[in-house]
């Protein structure tokens, strides 16, 4: 069993780098596992709208951020604790609480993406406030309900540009 709790740091003047600390460490950690849920959350937004795995090069980046991540989140031994002026926690059991609490963060992360903001918020809410509540404000909407109102619109069939063919008004210039 462990406990957490904080220990306040005490920077040495002079000493570089500065001494490691826990919680450096897993700050660190965190904001990288963070840089990565992102990129997973985030790779189906605009402009392309096409999920992570449909690019191949982003789904490699990803896939090597999250593989270095939870290896150096797992990965403990002296010199590479040095190299990164890291100091690792002992229990094996707190570093895999920190890989769950990534992974809980991902899926949270998506689910309040995908379902709540794309689901619920943009596909129900935003339109229903738009329509009912805000109404056209912006002269393009106040076009589009326009032409929309029209029975006529959009014109097929019957319009003279129709009827003017590309090739007549193509001009032949000898030089």
């Amino acid at each position: 069993m462990f406990t957490l709790r904080f220990v306040d740091y005490e920077f040495e003047a002079g000493v570089w780098p500065p001494n490691e600390s826990s919680e450096q460490t897993y700050i660190f950690l965190l904001s990288c596992a963070a840089a990565t849920v992102a990129a997973i959350v985030f790779s189906k937004g605009a402009p392309y709208r096409r999920p992570l795995f449909t690019n191949g090069i982003m789904a490699l980046w990803t896939l090597s951020a999250v593989a270095a991540t939870v290896f150096m989140t797992l990965y403990s031994s002296e010199d590479f604790a040095e190299r990164l002026n890291f100091k690792i926690s002992p229990s094996v059991q707190f570093r895999a609480i920190m890989v769950g609490v990534m992974v809980f963060n991902c899926l949270f992360c998506y689910v309040w993406e995908a379902y709540f903001i794309d689901g619920i918020l943009f596909s129900k809410a935003l339109p229903w406030y738009k329509d009912r509540v805000r109404g056209p404000h912006l002269p393009f909407e106040h076009l589009d309900e326009e032409l929309r109102s029209k029975a006529g619109w959009p014109p097929i069939g019957d319009c003279k540009n129709n009827e003017i063919k590309i090739g007549e008004s193509y001009v032949h210039v000898d030089v």
